[in-house]
């Protein structure tokens, strides 16, 4: 019982990781974008 709770626990952290990084990973490029386009705008 402990080592399904452990494994779910597990699961979870990952997932939760996963994600975090992806909508990081996300945002980050959509500021690197709206830059980009505002510096081509500039010019």
């Amino acid at each position: 019982m402990v080592n399904v709770k452990c494994l779910v626990n597990q699961s979870l952290r990952k997932l939760i990781e996963g994600w975090t990084s992806l909508v990081l990973t996300t945002f980050l490029f959509d500021q690197y974008h709206v830059m980009t386009l505002s510096f081509l705008m500039e010019t």
